[in-house]
């Protein structure tokens, strides 16, 4: 028996949409990660968070913690 055209569209639709928040989630990660570490590697040789250095590296830290809780959350929701 086959799947309905519609129903079909609509559940590669929904995989796509899926698929493309599981790989945007990822890309969040990777970024928090590059900015944490320039941050605690490079230090003040780079103009990142040239203000306020503490405050972006808290920040850094918190959007990392973020972006690793979306990330899990996404890929525990059931299929």
């Amino acid at each position: 028996m086959s799947v309905p055209v519609q129903a079909q569209q609509e559940t590669d639709g929904t995989e796509s949409f899926w698929r493309s928040l599981r790989y945007f989630s990822m890309y969040r990660l990777a970024i928090a990660i590059l900015f944490l570490v320039a941050a605690l590697v490079f230090g003040d040789t780079i103009n990142l968070g040239i203000q306020d250095p503490d405050l972006f590296d808290r920040a850094a830290a918190v959007y990392l913690l973020f972006a690793v809780a979306f990330l899990v959350t996404l890929l525990r929701r059931p299929r």
